[in-house]
């Protein structure tokens, strides 16, 4: 979208770098929204979205069984 809005308005100039930064901003955005969303899904309505129920149900194995 930022890339875009550079090459589409003639008095707007911003610099490859900035581009790049504000990309990689959003991206991680809603990278972190997703995590946010898919742990209200699985606290509040009872989903199960991360598929990590079968963790609770490993048992641990030892190397030193006494």
């Amino acid at each position: 979208m930022v890339y875009l809005l550079n090459e589409n308005i003639t008095q707007l100039k911003l610099s490859p770098l900035f581009v790049a930064i504000v990309a990689f901003c959003f991206s991680m955005t809603i990278g972190v929204a997703w995590e946010f969303f898919e742990y209200g899904m699985d606290t509040f309505i009872g989903v199960d979205m991360q598929k990590d129920e079968y963790v609770e149900k490993i048992n641990t194995v030892t190397l030193d069984p006494k």
